[in-house]
């Protein structure tokens, strides 16, 4: 037999880890060195655990370290990506998870939620921008689904933009193909 029929690939084990019905779930946290705000989280669930032809195919990838039993932490409160029937895999899930703060988005009057960003807020007054993001149906829109990771407070912050900003330098309508969804880069003019 040829030496490279012999060679068994290396499997991880992780029975200790699976619950009773025989669901494993693992975790991958990314950046943890970073700022909470900046980390993610990956969680993976397998259906039938190690014993599952996922993972005779695929638990190869998923060592310990750097993967650790069980779910991600809560305090990661965002799904940034979901993969549902992962490698094509039956019940095989696998998420992306952020973390979202600051929840409080303000609304305008007709229920639109608007953040906003400022660019350079060190710099001059003169010389600083402000970014205006206005997303109807708030966080519960499609939208927010598809983009809303893009948008994390801190740095984005509740409401409109200061009143000093009074020049508009930029505005795109219908961002990214969403209806109604507004960005407008704002400057300030003096006279």
């Amino acid at each position: 037999m040829p030496w490279y029929h012999m060679i068994e690939r290396a499997v991880p084990k992780h029975e200790d880890e699976e619950s009773t019905s025989g669901t494993l779930v693992i975790h991958l946290l990314t950046n943890p060195s970073s700022p909470r705000g900046k980390q993610h989280c990956q969680q993976l669930t397998v259906p039938g655990g190690t014993t599952s032809a996922f993972w005779a195919d695929e638990g190869w990838r998923y060592t310990m370290p750097p993967w650790a039993s069980g779910a991600c932490p809560t305090y990661f409160n965002f799904v940034n990506a979901e993969d549902h029937n992962l490698d094509g895999f039956s019940g095989v899930t696998w998420v992306k998870l952020g973390v979202q703060t600051g929840d409080d988005t303000a609304t305008d009057a007709s229920g639109n939620m608007v953040i906003h960003l400022l660019t350079n807020p060190s710099s001059p007054r003169g010389k600083q921008h402000c970014q205006q993001l206005t997303v109807p149906g708030g966080t519960t829109s499609a939208f927010w689904a598809d983009e809303g990771w893009r948008y994390t407070m801190p740095p984005w912050a509740s409401g409109a933009c200061p009143t000093y900003f009074n020049f508009v330098n930029a505005e795109d309508h219908n961002l990214d193909g969403f209806s109604g969804v507004t960005w407008v880069k704002l400057g300030v003019q003096t006279v």
